[in-house]
């Protein structure tokens, strides 16, 4: 992992005009050099023969490609490797409980241009979240690893996670995968959960799912929120737009998601910014019923396909 995550600057825009600049922001964005915005992806491999969940993550195959339909994508494999900090975390024994597995619940460009993937692992004792880092080129990436410990309850999982400014992450924390979820700030480099809401995040709506932490290349954060009636809307917030009544980061709602006939009733896997300022999601077409790769239009919510891609998760870098 980088030593170091640089500090992003974050504009400060009016909230009575917050929405209208936004989008004409994104709107005046074009994708002059498709083949210049990379993707990472991420499948998770066989872990059936894996020793000590707990202290080892799970082997990875990553894939890289472009948003052009013509490349063929690199395909790499990451081996399992230890967590730098072995000391076991607080865990809570499972009453009814699957064979031993991991999930891949996320995967995030950092600031410093790492990547950083989200696993959670689940046995009879109960489920531990690593987080793996790779720095460098895809075909000589160097792996490390973190548990994360110090969650509320045990039952907690991070299913998603962005870089923000002072060397930190925010996690986008649930129960098991589902509601209620809550935002965490958490120092990778001391290993431990920040304390002090120096972001001044607020408290998330109790029935609701939230997913798909990414950043725009001014600063934003994005991420989708479903609620009861189960279509995912899109979301985002910056941290110098604070409401003068509670003190805490105002959370707006942008536009909920769709295709061009229908609305998208199952959560994206994925959502992430290309450097141009386009927002792409990865999410299961609906008509093909296979991943793939879809350029989110920030003013009507529809989907575009762009690419079939066979990953998990995936981040664009």
């Amino acid at each position: 992992m980088a030593k170091k995550i640089k500090r992003r600057q974050f504009g400060q825009i009016a909230a009575g005009s917050f929405t209208t600049t936004l989008l004409s922001q994104f709107s005046a964005k074009v994708l002059s050099a498709t083949a210049q915005e990379l993707v990472y992806g991420v499948n998770l491999l066989d872990t059936s023969q894996l020793q000590d969940l707990e202290n080892n993550t799970p082997p990875l195959e990553l894939v890289q490609t472009d948003l052009t339909a013509q490349q063929v994508p690199v395909k790499i494999k990451v081996n399992s490797v230890k967590v730098k900090n072995t000391k076991p975390v607080k865990k809570k024994n499972q009453a009814f409980f699957l064979p031993d597995n991991y999930r891949i619940s996320t995967i995030n460009t950092l600031a410093d241009g790492s990547i950083a993937i989200a696993a959670v692992s689940q046995s009879k004792t109960g489920h531990v979240n690593q987080i793996i880092f790779g720095t460098g080129k895809i075909d000589k990436l160097k792996i490390e690893a973190i548990k994360i410990d110090g969650l509320d309850n045990p039952n907690q999982t991070v299913e998603s996670l962005v870089s923000v400014p002072n060397n930190q992450l925010v996690f986008l924390v649930g129960n098991r995968g589902t509601p209620p979820f809550s935002f965490k700030l958490f120092d990778p480099i001391q290993q431990k959960f920040i304390s002090e809401d120096t972001l001044f995040l607020p408290p998330l709506r109790l029935n609701h799912r939230y997913a798909n932490l990414c950043q725009s290349p001014n600063g934003d954060i994005f991420a989708t929120e479903t609620g009861p009636e189960g279509i995912p809307v899109i979301i985002y917030f910056n941290f110098k737009d604070i409401s003068p009544i509670t003190g805490k980061v105002i959370i707006r709602q942008l536009i909920p998601l769709g295709f061009d006939n229908q609305p998208l009733l199952n959560d994206l896997k994925s959502l992430s910014f290309s450097k141009s300022g386009l927002l792409y999601a990865l999410a299961t077409d609906p008509i093909q019923k296979s991943n793939a790769v879809f350029e989110v239009n920030l003013k009507t919510g529809k989907l575009k396909s762009i690419k079939k891609i066979s990953v998990e998760k995936l981040t664009l870098y």
